[in-house]
């Protein structure tokens, strides 16, 4: 029976609290599924274990449950890989097979365990669309596959077994805009994670371009870039600072082919030869230290560049498990803009509009690596007036650029006197700078505040 080595997954966890970083958020309990794969290895999915501070397994021919551990986990393409202590609890199971990307029309079964019920549950779909879609954990795009059969809370890690009964897909999440039907990790990206998890890599990232590009439709744009009549692709417009792609690739380049794939003027490519997707399907497997090989126009030359893959870093992380990083200074919480911060207001459209365009269109450069927020402010004697600042990005200190959280403490802690910041919106916030450190200890102890930083 290969639905033998399916798991129930029941955890304990307990997120920070972006909101209030210097608290963390009371534990909850959890459940979800998983697949084991063989030496010692259950396979389940990144957000079922996340923040987890205490995990079981459970075999569907027993009630006993075994602690486990996370080994190795990726939120980018959220997958996690336990193991158990007892590993006679494993040994009577089949392990299962990984098997290959499914093709459209494919008839699947979903195994887990949904909420609402202790018994394995099985539903049956067809395979509808293979392209790259957005993974609700990371925000990331990555290759997809959606299936006509619903995935709910609980069947999040569980195995999605093909006709022959290898496991062609991880359960992860609801597809939103259509009724009874759900998604999966497929195959390729499952593999391009176990390669670095069975490497020893215990927080494995996804690799990325870098890169902010445009596309081609309009002819005009084309000759204004001088691509050759016989040529498709993208227009770069923004090179991340530290990327992959730093220093190899240039504004207004044009990307012309990624590996062996032409990359259409709609910035697609035909992924196996069979699905029109977005490149992001052939980054899905790639991992960090593979090497992709570009064609391209620079100037109206034409030029091959090959690109060593590294996780690039944002302006705004995206991460999901990114520090809970503070630092209070006369009652003025400072945080990094992270989408962690920004979850705190449930939906990024709901948040600042600074916010926003900070997130969605600023870029990382050499002079400033992390957007400082100043996130709230704990009234006092020190900072009378200036209430109404909090969300505001901090720009300068004492007329210095800010280049990053750390870079904004090691600047107010050396100042003598008059403290000046700058905001975006062009404020001014001025602080006497031996009063806050006079004020320092009895602000902290009036608001319960354990320490005056974390992480910095």
């Amino acid at each position: 029976m290969y639905h033998s080595p399916v798991l129930r997954v029941f955890t304990t966890h307990m997120e920070s609290c972006f909101d209030i970083p210097w608290q963390t958020k009371r534990s909850q309990k959890g459940t979800g599924s998983g697949v084991y794969i063989g030496q010692n290895e259950i396979l389940t999915g990144a957000h079922v274990v996340n923040d987890a501070t205490f995990i079981q397994v459970q075999k569907l021919t027993s009630p006993d449950k075994v602690v486990a551990r996370v080994r190795s986990i990726c939120h980018d393409a959220d997958l996690a890989l336990l193991s158990v202590e007892d590993e006679s609890f494993l040994s009577e199971l089949t392990p299962a097979e990984l098997g290959p990307l499914p093709e459209l029309k494919d008839q699947v079964e979903v195994v887990g365990f949904p909420t609402g019920g202790e018994q394995v549950s099985i539903t049956n779909g067809v395979v509808s669309r293979v392209e790259v879609d957005t993974y609700s954990h990371s925000w990331r795009s990555l290759l997809c596959v959606t299936i006509d059969a619903a995935i709910n809370p609980g069947n999040s890690g569980g195995p999605v077994f093909n006709e022959e009964g290898a496991v062609v897909g991880i359960a992860f999440q609801k597809h939103t805009e259509s009724e009874n039907s759900g998604q999966m990790i497929p195959t390729p990206v499952i593999e391009n994670f176990l390669r670095s998890a069975r490497a020893g890599r215990a927080l494995v990232r996804f690799s990325s371009l870098g890169l902010t590009m445009q596309t081609l439709e309009n002819p005009a744009l084309r000759r204004r870039f001088r691509v050759p009549a016989s040529r498709s692709g993208l227009l770069v417009t923004t090179v991340e600072f530290g990327s992959s792609s730093w220093g190899l690739i240039h504004p207004e380049d044009v990307l012309h082919t990624i590996d062996h794939y032409e990359i259409s003027n709609m910035g697609t490519i035909l992924y196996r030869d069979k699905y029109r997707t977005s490149l992001s399907a052939h980054l899905s497997e790639l991992a960090e230290g593979d090497r992709v090989r570009v064609s391209l126009t620079r100037a109206g030359e034409q030029r091959e560049v090959e690109i060593p893959l590294s996780a690039s870093p944002c302006l705004v992380p995206r991460e999901e498990d990114i520090e809970n990083r503070y630092f209070i200074y006369g009652g003025l919480v400072f945080q990094p803009l992270t989408r962690k911060y920004l979850q705190t207001w449930r939906h990024i459209s709901a948040a600042p509009p600074a916010l926003r365009y900070f997130y969605h269109s600023a870029q990382r450069t050499p002079e400033v690596t992390e957007v400082v927020v100043l996130a709230q402010v704990l009234s006092d004697e020190t900072n009378v007036g200036y209430d109404e600042f909090y969300y505001e990005v901090i720009t300068e200190v004492n007329g210095e650029r800010v280049r990053d959280l750390n870079h904004l403490v090691a600047l107010l802690e050396r100042c003598e006197g008059v403290v000046e910041l700058r905001t975006h919106e062009k404020g001014w916030i001025v602080l006497d700078g031996a009063q806050v450190r006079a004020r320092n200890q009895e602000l902290l102890r009036s608001y319960q505040v354990p320490a005056d930083r974390r992480g910095v």
